[in-house]
């Protein structure tokens, strides 16, 4: 009796070992490792990384395998990936005393899932993003994208680079900061030379955001000069 209740507490520390693994290494102490456990052990190790928002398909069916080595320990390999995010393959590796006895490589798909600002309405290049011309909807991230750069209360009040289609997410790198000065308007001309200051007025001929580049033709005349956008909306020319 005694003899069988050993037997049978060695058997559930083993099986407690195989679902409540000490990371990275998974399994140990054992030589039959069965391919769905292992799926599920990989499936909890993605999910721990990337949080519950989540799609995980793992799309590979994984094998039972044996080995004659004991105490052969199971190590998942995530190469460079920081971002579980996409298409990507997992390395399973078996390892012993010995070094490594033998190594899978199984493909995995994950999709995350955000809260982010998508445009209503195509969104002409310089247009302010407001909740007139965006939303906030649940959307899969695109692998290539990070993920403070979708925040939509930083995005929001900020304008279009470039133009944006209808339907797209919007991400820091669309945007640009809201423009300074506007083309079409009266600016003032502020010209610096040494410690002098010349002021005078011209017609902004292009939009520009704070530290950007502007073209200027001096009032009454046809005199385009260039200068810099400053916060305030003035054109700063140095000489």
């Amino acid at each position: 009796m005694l003899d069988s209740l050993k037997k049978q507490s060695v058997g559930l520390f083993l099986s407690l070992i195989c679902v409540f693994p000490s990371l990275p290494i998974i399994c140990s102490g054992q030589s039959n490792f069965s391919g769905k456990e292992l799926r599920e052990i990989l499936n909890d190790e993605i999910r721990m990384r990337v949080g519950k928002d989540a799609e995980i398909a793992i799309s590979k069916s994984i094998p039972d395998i044996v080995f004659n080595e004991k105490n052969v320990q199971v190590i998942f390999d995530f190469g460079s990936e920081t971002e579980l995010n996409g298409n990507f393959v997992v390395g399973i590796e078996f390892r012993s005393g010995k070094g490594l006895l033998r190594r899978i490589e199984v493909p995995v798909r994950v999709k995350i899932f955000r809260d982010v600002l998508v445009a209503k309405e195509t969104i002409r290049q310089g247009s302010e993003l407001t909740f007139e011309n965006c939303i906030v909807e649940r959307r899969p991230i695109p692998s290539n994208t990070k993920f403070e750069d979708l925040n939509p209360d930083e995005l929001l009040g900020k304008v279009a680079r470039h133009s944006i289609v209808r339907g797209s997410i919007i991400s820091r790198n669309l945007l640009s900061e809201p423009f300074a000065v506007h083309r079409g308007e009266k600016v003032k001309i502020v010209v610096l030379s040494g410690k002098v200051s010349v002021i005078t007025v011209g017609t902004a001929l292009q939009d520009a955001g704070v530290g950007e580049q502007v073209r200027v033709r001096r009032e009454g005349t046809q005199t385009v000069i260039s200068g810099f956008a400053a916060k305030d909306g003035s054109v700063i020319i140095s000489n």
